[in-house]
C-alpha cells in the first residue's frame, strides 16, 4: 500500500510525528463521540473513527486490514499531542550531558526509553517477558499484563494462558479502550502478524499507554 507524501525509509519517530501532527486531535473527538453514541450507533461509528486514524506508515504490513494499518487520504491540522507526548518521552527517557544539560534522544534512544518505561512497569508479571516490541507482544500476555498495571481490578491475570492469544488480544484492547486508549490494534491485526508483529505497530500503539498513564508510578 503507498502512501502519498510517505517516505518508507524515514524514522518512526518522524512518522509517528508527522501523522500525529496530524490527526491525533481528530482521534480524541471520534473517540469521545463514539463513547457517547446510542448502542445502534455503535458500529457505523467506529468504522469512522478508524479510517480518521492518522497514525504509523506504510511500513506497517499491507496484509493489516484496520486499526493502525488504516490511514486517511487527507490530514486535518490539529494540536499536536503526539508531538507532545515524544517531547514528554524525551524527558523521561534523557540523562544528564555535559554541564548537567539534558542530551536529545535519538529515534533509537526513545524506543529504548518507551521500552524500559514498559519493562519497570510489568517486569514482575508471569508469563511475560518483554525484551522487544514485536515478539515479546505476540501472545498478548505483555498487552494485558501493561494495562492490568493501571486497572487491576479490570480482571485476574493469574486466570490468562498464553495459549489463547485471540482472547488475550480481545480482553487487553477493550479493558485498554475502556481506560481511554484509541483503538489502534485490532485483533485480527494481531492474530494475522503471527509470532513477529510489526514493530512499529506495536510501538506506535504502546505509545498511547505510555501517554495515557505516563503520570503515574
Amino acid at each position: 500500500m503507498e502512501v502519498r507524501g510517505v517516505n518508507p525509509y524515514e524514522s518512526v519517530v518522524a512518522m509517528a510525528r508527522r501523522f500525529g501532527e496530524m490527526g491525533a486531535a481528530k482521534d480524541n473527538q471520534y473517540y469521545k463521540s463514539r463513547k457517547g453514541l446510542a448502542l445502534g450507533e455503535k458500529e457505523n461509528d467506529k468504522v469512522i473513527a478508524r479510517s480518521e486514524s492518522a497514525v504509523v506508515s506504510n511500513t506497517c504490513k499491507s496484509e493489516v486490514l484496520g486499526g493502525i494499518a488504516s490511514l486517511r487520504k487527507e490530514h486535518p491540522s490539529s494540536p499536536m499531542s503526539r508531538t507532545n507526548m515524544f517531547k514528554q518521552m524525551e524527558k523521561v527517557g534523557s540523562t544528564p550531558g555535559a554541564a548537567g544539560v539534558p542530551r536529545q534522544l535519538n529515534p533509537n534512544s526513545i524506543k529504548d526509553a518507551l521500552l524500559r518505561w514498559v519493562q519497570n512497569r510489568i517486569n514482575d508479571y508471569p508469563n511475560v517477558n518483554v525484551t522487544n516490541f514485536s515478539s515479546s507482544w505476540a501472545d498478548g500476555m505483555a498487552f494485558c499484563a501493561l494495562i492490568h498495571r493501571f486497572a487491576p481490578h479490570s480482571f485476574d491475570f493469574s486466570k490468562l494462558d498464553p495459549a489463547n492469544r485471540r482472547q488475550n488480544f480481545d480482553l487487553a484492547f477493550k479493558v485498554a479502550e475502556d481506560n481511554g486508549i484509541f483503538p489502534l490494534l485490532e485483533v485480527d491485526d494481531m492474530i494475522m502478524m503471527g509470532d513477529r508483529p510489526d514493530w512499529k505497530c506495536v510501538f506506535t500503539y504502546v505509545q498511547s499507554f505510555y501517554k495515557q498513564f505516563r503520570d503515574r508510578p
